[in-house]
């Protein structure tokens, strides 16, 4: 396989990889638009050559339970301060779990409204004594 080719299919399979959250490349996506920066600057902010970004973003996220190991194993490979990959990594996880805790928020609340809503007409006595013949000893 020559260089160029290796190169392009390494490009591709971190660009697919950027759909995946258990990828870097996911991260890294995240980062660069929540900070509104390219490629480029993305990687001069993590220290590493805009070549190597790929490779970087096919490793997979740290794990919450080995984090610092992870970012330490990671950096190490590819020379990066780890500190800066850390913080990428706990800003797109911070607003990962703000975004998932608003959503949370918004399904309730919208339940609440359905739940909380007018009826068209309010219920009749003939309403109620359907029911109640409907379920008797209600």
């Amino acid at each position: 396989m020559t260089r160029p080719h290796e190169e392009r299919l390494l490009a591709y399979t971190a660009q697919r990889a950027r759909a995946r959250p258990e990828y870097l490349a996911w991260v890294l996506a995240r980062y660069a638009e929540l900070e509104h920066i390219a490629e480029g600057e993305l990687a001069q902010h993590l220290g590493i050559a805009a070549h190597d970004l790929p490779r970087l973003a096919l490793c997979l996220r740290p794990r919450a339970e080995h984090f610092a190991a992870d970012v330490m194993q990671i950096s190490t490979k590819f020379s990066i301060n780890p500190a800066a990959l850390a913080t990428v990594v706990h800003l797109v996880d911070s607003v990962e779990v703000l975004a998932a805790r608003d959503a949370g928020e918004v399904s309730t609340d919208a339940g609440l409204l359905m739940a909380a809503r007018a009826r068209k007409h309010p219920p009749s006595h003939d309403d109620h004594e359907r029911r109640d013949h409907d379920h008797p000893g209600s």
